[in-house]
């Protein structure tokens, strides 16, 4: 175990979708866009998500942003059943 205890409620101040961070996000999403090569009629979807969240990850332009940014992302059930994946996944640290 790791110690650590969980009360199962976060800081009331705390909210995610607060309009701070999805306006952050989606100017670095919008922005990584622009930055990238953009994809022809030819490149399928995952290979774009996979260079958008490249260029987030690793163009220093980027540097500064405050979450590790992961593409195709499988959500999880108690028992490691698939629920569901995200195309790109955004974590705060």
């Amino acid at each position: 175990m790791s110690g650590w205890q969980f009360s199962g409620s976060l800081d009331p101040a705390f909210n995610p979708f607060d309009e701070a961070y999805l306006s952050e996000i989606l100017t670095a999403v919008i922005s990584a866009w622009v930055r990238m090569n953009q994809p022809d009629g030819r490149e399928i979807e995952d290979r774009i998500t996979f260079r958008l969240a490249g260029r987030l990850a690793n163009d220093p332009f980027f540097a500064d942003l405050p979450y590790e940014v992961t593409c195709q992302h499988w959500l999880l059930g108690l028992n490691g059943e698939r629920l569901g994946r995200l195309d790109l996944r955004f974590r705060a640290f």
